[in-house]
């Protein structure tokens, strides 16, 4: 017993070193080379570290060279069994409402190792409050919202189930 204690205390230190001396700038500009791929580009952002966050502030997102919105606040926090990630203030562009005709005002993501194939999702923005998931298994988007404020634009894509805006994709 004191055995499994001691291995289990161990396991935990290391994790909380891995949290706490991660190397949080590298990984975000490795997933930044991830998203150039796909023709996403994040710049002008100003990037801050904490001992289990990464912050981008500020920061215009351009689509194959193209400006099409800003970014105000994207944080990133580690705990030991989850993660979340806290967006404020996404908007388009002036002219690029055709191409990107939502605002989100604020968004949370969280990822919990009890859940490791699903991620949770909470909008607020121009189309008013939405919560999902998305299945990292299946690759499948789901997204509902009760009440549906400014989404003429995106009305193709949902569906209506029982009086609730429902849109969902395979990734």
């Amino acid at each position: 017993m004191q055995m499994v204690m001691r291995t289990l205390g161990i396991l935990l230190i290391l994790l909380t070193a891995t949290v706490l001396f991660a190397p949080k700038k590298e990984l975000y500009y490795a997933l930044e080379h991830r998203l150039a791929r796909h023709g996403l580009i994040l710049a002008g952002e100003s990037l801050s570290t904490g001992p289990n966050s990464l912050e981008i502030r500020q920061a215009q997102i351009l689509y194959e060279g193209a400006p099409i919105a800003t970014l105000g606040r994207l944080k990133i926090t580690t705990w030991l069994f989850y993660t979340t990630a806290e967006l404020e203030k996404l908007q388009p562009l002036p002219g690029m409402e055709r191409f990107l005709p939502l605002s989100i005002e604020k968004g949370r993501a969280v990822h919990a190792i009890w859940h490791p194939t699903r991620i949770r999702l909470e909008l607020e923005g121009s189309f008013g409050h939405a919560a999902g998931s998305l299945d990292l298994l299946r690759r499948q988007l789901r997204i509902e919202s009760p009440t549906a404020g400014k989404i003429e634009a995106i009305r193709p894509y949902l569906k209506n189930e029982e009086g609730r805006w429902v849109y969902e994709s395979q990734l």
